[in-house]
């Protein structure tokens, strides 16, 4: 999301929150519903329907008198489980990583149960409004009847979008980085990053699989490059960079890999 909003040249901002799980979610909700019972003289008709039913959501009204009266209400990252915490944690480190610039939001939610965790905005600068919004929802699939599922996702405001684009980029080679291993996941993001900071465009693999199958993947999204990352390669500060094309391989430090791909 980041990304689409930086190669587009839209100025934003990206807000982050957890809004935790179906283990700690519930203690936050009894905190906040009593908070809002005190409140309850500040808020809009609609947060007075809210703050029963579906108490979240009076966090994210934009009436004056109601993001007054919720500046001191409880914050959901003081209630996380453990797990959720250490979730958060590595969200936050990874976005680090990555360099991509964020705001911790307390009082960014969703309305729908079914999201967990992560939740996040893109706003724009100029218009100060959400142009992408999305987050986690693991329960999602389940709730439709499907086996559990993990999925994130997000959606994209096509309408703010285009009132915002100056002009349209042109389209560059795709290089897929392949991390081989957990453990070089970080390093993966780095060389994602420093790519991405040349304007090249690039996809990181999630596909915890061997390099074949990554190879597939890399082919299937029609990428031109495979940078791959192996324990090696971390080790070394390099990559081994595939040209998809026509099959040729090589080793190169980060110094070369940035003259190779200029």
């Amino acid at each position: 999301a980041h990304k689409v909003v930086k190669e587009l040249k839209i100025e934003a901002v990206v807000e982050v929150n957890s809004i935790g799980c179906k283990v700690c979610r519930p203690a936050y909700r009894q905190a906040l519903t009593q908070y809002l019972e005190q409140v309850a003289g500040r808020l809009c008709e609609d947060c007075m329907d809210r703050k029963d039913r579906n108490p979240l959501r009076v966090l994210d009204c934009k009436v004056p008198t109601c993001r007054s009266a919720v500046k001191d209400a409880p914050k959901m990252v003081d209630f996380l489980c453990e797990e959720c915490r250490k979730h958060y944690q590595k969200l936050l480190e990874y976005l680090n990583i990555m360099g991509i610039p964020y705001v911790e939001n307390p009082n960014l939610v969703r309305g729908l149960d079914y999201y967990t965790k992560t939740v996040f905005e893109v706003v724009s600068r100029e218009l100060g409004i959400t142009i992408i919004a999305g987050g986690r929802y693991d329960y999602l699939v389940e709730e439709m009847g499907g086996v559990p599922t993990p999925a994130v996702g997000f959606a994209v405001g096509v309408e703010r979008v285009a009132m915002l684009v100056k002009e349209l980029p042109q389209r560059q080679p795709l290089y897929m980085v392949i991390p081989l291993g957990e453990d070089t996941v970080s390093y993966a993001l780095k060389v994602c990053e420093l790519l991405r900071e040349k304007g090249k465009r690039v996809e990181l693999s999630y596909k915890r699989a061997g390099l074949k199958k990554q190879l597939e993947l890399a082919n299937k999204l029609k990428a031109d490059y495979a940078v791959i990352v192996g324990e090696d390669e971390m080790k070394e500060e390099s990559v081994s960079i595939k040209n998809l094309h026509t099959g040729e391989q090589v080793k190169l430090n980060l110094k070369e890999l940035f003259s190779h791909v200029l």
